[in-house]
């Protein structure tokens, strides 16, 4: 597995942690979660089916006290949020939570021995950013960067980018297209095929 790559699973990945819930920094919160989803990449019988399922449900159960998904389902539509009905909204965000963890589980087990190094952060009142890069065993760098902001006394990532690339920023590309070219509708339909809900 390239360093990218695992980058952008990492990034997804640290909604897996309880240490999440109860960690005072960013930079700590990050830590901890990462390291724990770098010892179940090591695990062999993530491969299998029945893993599988059951990491969905740690997932089901962790991610949404500490993930923004709302603002990331909003990021990831950009302009195309606002012409959205609520109950449109309301059933996107949802969806987009379900197809990250679609796209992460497709991911498991191909954990290649890469680490994660943690290079810094930026605390503000509200927002922070904690740095950090994935190495490959052959020493390929990529910069990974969490943002979070703090909601209700929490910190919440709503972003993550990779090498230079923002998680948010690269969907909406995709969701602009299929909406520009064809509609909000057929986005729906996609991500629900990608997810096994239609």
């Amino acid at each position: 597995m390239n360093s990218k790559l695992l980058g952008c699973i990492t990034g997804i990945s640290i909604l897996l942690s309880p240490s999440l819930l109860w960690a005072d920094r960013p930079m700590d919160e990050i830590h901890g979660v990462v390291t724990n989803t770098l010892q179940i990449f090591k695990e062999p019988g993530m491969k299998s089916n029945d893993q599988r399922k059951e990491f969905a449900g740690q997932l089901e159960k962790i991610v949404d006290p500490i993930f923004d998904f709302r603002a990331m389902a909003k990021r990831s539509l950009g302009l195309h949020w606002r012409d959205l009905k609520p109950n449109e909204r309301q059933e996107f965000v949802p969806l987009f939570r379900d197809f990250l963890r679609t796209v992460y589980l497709s991911k498991l087990g191909v954990y290649k021995g890469e680490k994660v190094l943690f290079t810094g952060e930026t605390v503000g009142a509200n927002y922070s950013e904690v740095d950090t890069k994935v190495v490959s065993k052959n020493g390929d760098e990529v910069p990974v960067v969490y943002m979070l902001k703090r909601t209700d006394g929490d910190w919440k990532v709503y972003d993550v980018v990779v090498d230079n690339v923002s998680i948010d920023n690269n969907y909406r590309s995709q969701f602009d297209r299929v909406i520009s070219s064809s509609s909000y509708q057929e986005l729906v339909k996609r991500i629900k095929q990608r997810v096994g809900t239609s």
